[in-house]
């Protein structure tokens, strides 16, 4: 993508007595709206990482919810030798579950007077109010994620003293109970202060083969807030500080790929005097200029969810 230059004071002149906006402040508008759906894809977070399943998108569907169907006959039937030649085969039934996925909408509003933005520019110039808008959708969906992961069945790790490298291992095990390929990743979502840095303190610790491996020495220079690390090969940790402490526990998460699952809602393209939407990008920027009260008002709204697909993770707690 090209360099984005942020417009500086682009609204040309004020609004007159009928309201109307000037060609200056849709500009505004229009690089502002830009800049969002470009940092919505610039920058990298969990939503991009392959861990959580993209379900769809419901524009055009006539539904704000997208189901998953899951037809197959399990993991654990055995294709057996007949007693005989000629003996019938028991048949098993096929299973066709499913799971839904529904959109909502995140909504943020700023409101500004004229003035403000006069003497002020620079903090309202399309750059910043991208990045708050994208900031703030990504802060909403976040949060949205740990409450569902909080709908996984089962506790994998219910300690009443601060995580370490033994709950680690009890997760992978967890996995390998579910009948997952030791190559398929175990990704983990848990608070930074509270859950990783006491991982990173009995990492620390070990002693033998486990500390000298490259992996777990990258950790200490890799463990920055919001930042992933790669443990054991198959172990991804994402940090937060979303995680709430519940019952004096912190109550992170794991799951492997096809357990969690989101839907987005892109709008289709539209270019009025308040509103820019880009297609293809789960958010719209709105503007309002209401010269009565001098002032500017913005909206971005973003529309995704998230929900369980199936049940391959658990909870992952620790002392608080």
């Amino acid at each position: 993508m090209g360099t984005f230059q942020p417009a500086m004071a682009v609204r040309t002149n004020v609004a007159g007595a009928n309201g109307a906006i000037s060609d200056g402040f849709l500009l505004s508008a229009a690089l502002a709206e830009a800049r969002a759906a470009e940092l919505l894809v610039e920058h990298v977070d969990i939503y991009d990482s392959g861990s959580i399943e993209l379900v769809g998108d419901v524009a055009g569907t006539y539904t704000d919810s997208l189901r998953k169907h899951f037809l197959g006959l399990g993991w654990s039937l055995s294709m057996d030798a007949t007693a005989a030649e000629d003996t019938d085969v028991t048949l098993s039934n096929v299973s066709n579950a499913y799971a839904d996925v529904k959109v909502v909408r995140r909504a943020l509003g700023i409101s500004a007077t004229q003035l403000l933005m006069m003497v002020d520019p620079t903090n309202f110039d399309p750059e910043v109010l991208a990045q708050t808008m994208v900031g703030s959708f990504r802060l909403g969906r976040m949060k949205a994620l740990i409450t569902t992961l909080q709908s996984l069945s089962g506790t994998t790790v219910d300690g009443t003293a601060y995580n370490d490298i033994d709950d680690l291992f009890t997760v992978i095990d967890a996995a390998a109970a579910l009948g997952i390929d030791p190559g398929t990743p175990i990704y983990m979502l848990m608070h930074y202060a509270g859950q990783w840095a006491r991982i990173r303190d009995s990492l620390r610790a070990e002693v033998g083969p486990l500390g000298l491996r490259e992996d777990v020495k990258d950790l200490f220079s890799a463990g920055a807030f919001g930042a992933t690390a790669e443990l054991l090969r198959s172990v991804r940790v994402w940090t937060t500080a979303r995680i709430t402490a519940g019952a004096s526990k912190y109550t992170g998460a794991w799951w492997v790929p096809g357990a969690i699952g989101y839907a987005i809602g892109s709008p289709r393209a539209v270019v009025t005097n308040a509103l820019m939407r880009s297609p293809g990008v789960p958010m719209v920027v709105s503007w309002k200029d209401e010269p009565g009260s001098a002032t500017i008002k913005i909206y971005g709204n973003g529309y995704d969810g998230s929900a369980v697909l199936r049940q391959y993770g658990g909870l992952f707690k620790g002392k608080e």
